[in-house]
């Protein structure tokens, strides 16, 4: 995991996290939201694609609260990303985040 956390993508991703953590909302608990640290968000997105979990793949967040999909994007190695959510508030802003740093991550609000 030494090695993860020296790569460019990790610093790149810790950047892109600090500049935006004021549009990750407030966990709602009656939707049984635990966002995790910046830092354990960027080490499961740098795990992922150690594993050959991102490039070429299609991916799907059934809730990201921790906005681990703003991450995957970042790296721009995932051919897809898209995120269902029951929260608008997560959607809107990882929206917003997407459309200003051209991620085209797809978001679907879940009834």
């Amino acid at each position: 995991m030494e090695n993860l956390v020296e790569s460019d993508l990790y610093w790149q991703s810790i950047k892109l996290f600090s500049y935006y953590k004021n549009n990750i909302p407030y966990p709602k608990r009656n939707y049984d939201q635990f966002t995790a640290t910046i830092e354990t968000t960027v080490k499961r997105v740098a795990l992922l694609d150690f594993l050959g979990d991102v490039k070429g793949k299609r991916i799907l967040f059934l809730g990201d609260d921790d906005f681990t999909s703003v991450a995957i994007a970042n790296f721009k190695l995932a051919q897809e990303i898209a995120v269902i959510d029951i929260d608008g508030r997560i959607l809107d802003n990882i929206g917003t985040i997407s459309d200003k740093l051209n991620l085209g991550i797809k978001r679907i609000k879940q009834e």
